[in-house]
Parts: structure tokens; sequence; C-alpha cells
């Protein structure tokens, strides 16, 4: 049985659920992941933790000493509603991020439900194979909103924008 990730907040576990999404379509990076786990995650008590029973020199000694006072700072964690957020993000790209994001997932989702080539998926979405590559590949800069919009119109999917307050 997989072991549960304890997140620091209902909304850090949200945004690390979605980073692990953009992750898996190439969306982020390795490291910047890594990063937003040590950010949501709590932290796991393990081997390492634990005393390794064998004799420290006085010079050993010193240097442990030095990093558990570092060690002793309080960790401050600022909650973010998306993983944009905390990346760095305005509100407004946080939204323009989030939207161009959630339509490229549900986008390849359709393109893998139907098991579609990029060439077949090119002409069903209106675009080029060289498209459809950028957006399997996540590359999330290559896409504007209206060119997402118009990709899932031409799958015959009609898209909803819900507003809600900030």
């Amino acid at each position: 049985m997989k072991n549960q990730s304890q997140y620091r907040s209902k909304r850090l576990g949200v945004s690390h659920r979605l980073a692990q999404d953009l992750t898996s379509v190439g969306m982020l990076d390795k490291k910047t992941m890594r990063d937003l786990d040590t950010l949501c995650l709590t932290p796991k008590k393990d081997a390492a933790d634990k005393p390794k029973g064998r004799r420290i020199g006085a010079h050993t000694n010193q240097a442990a000493n030095e990093r558990a006072e570092i060690v002793k700072e309080p960790l401050v964690i600022e909650e973010c509603e998306s993983v944009w957020e905390a990346l760095g993000f305005s509100p407004q790209e946080t939204a323009n991020l989030e939207a161009r994001s959630t339509l490229m997932r549900q986008i390849r989702s359709i393109i893998e439900e139907n098991r579609w080539t990029q060439a077949v998926a090119a002409k069903r979405c209106g675009v080029s194979q060289l498209r459809i590559n950028d957006l399997l590949r996540g590359k999330i800069d290559k896409f504007s909103i209206d060119t997402l919009l118009n990709m899932a119109t031409a799958l015959g999917r009609r898209v909803d924008f819900e507003l809600k307050a900030a």
C-alpha cells in the first residue's frame, strides 16, 4: 500500500497535486517539483534522523552543532492558492496559466483517450503536428488561451469559464 503524503495545509495539498500533474506533462521541471515538495509536504522521519551509533570526533561534533543551530530557526511557510502563485506569478498571470494548463491537460486527455497519433490529432484540432507535439510536451509558453479554445472547439468541445470571488 502506498503511503499517503501529508500536506502542511489543504491548499498546499491542492497546489502540490496540481504541480505533480504539471510535472507529469513536462510543464514543470523536477527541480522545481522538489522545491515544492519541501514547501508543501510535512517532513518525514526516517533512518537518516536517527543517531548512527558510531563515535564522532570533536571536530565533527562542532560541525554538527553548527548545523543544528541553523535548523533551530523557525520555518516560515506562506500559503498560496495555486502552484503558479507559489512560483511568484502575479494574480493575472496565475489566472492565465491556470486556464491554459487546464485546457492543455484536457485536450491532451482527449488525444490520449482516442489514441490518436500526433498527425491525426493535428488534423482534428486544425493545427500542425508540431503544435500537437508542443502541447503533449507541456510547452505552455507556446499556447495562448485563444489557440487552446480554437483547438477545443475543433474537437467538438464547448469551453465554460466560471468567475469566482478572489
